[in-house]
């Protein structure tokens, strides 16, 4: 991983410090949600073309609510804060979005209410996910015969 900042509960921060307990209620009981988003660097255009942003936060803001989770940005404001965080990695290639919004405290109990929401977004360089050569697609198809 080589991006030098990240977004971590209302800011920038550089990736290094964005640490989370593993007493953290979403990682204990697993109350949280995320989104995958691809973003493809455009050469002629110079520029990261993101894949269906506002869908990707649209869907989770409402699986926010159905864990009883609020996060303090909208749709738009979320949208920005993605293309701040690839412009402060000065990312120029294929990229890959991870927001996680997630339970922070850290308490023992399953439950969903009277729990502090965090929120966390991601970007990594990430090329394709499977080799698309002619040669690795014969690969595949053999191998599932």
């Amino acid at each position: 991983m080589n991006a030098k900042e990240i977004f971590m509960n209302g800011e920038f921060i550089a990736a290094e410090r964005g640490v989370i307990s593993v007493r953290t209620h979403g990682f204990a009981y697993g109350t949280g949600c995320f989104e995958g988003i691809r973003g493809y660097w455009n050469e002629a255009d110079k520029q990261v073309y993101l894949f269906r942003l506002r869908e990707h936060y649209e869907r989770l803001l409402r699986s926010c609510k159905i864990l009883n989770m609020t996060l303090p940005y909208t749709v738009d404001q979320l949208i920005e804060i993605s293309v701040e965080l690839i412009r402060r990695n000065d990312q120029r290639e294929d990229v890959y979005l991870r927001p996680v919004a997630y339970k922070g405290d850290q308490t023992i109990g399953v439950r969903l209410h009277d729990l502090e929401d965090h929120f966390i977004l991601t970007s990594e360089p990430l090329g394709n996910y499977i080799e698309t050569t002619r040669a690795a697609l014969w690969r595949i198809v053999m191998a599932s015969c």
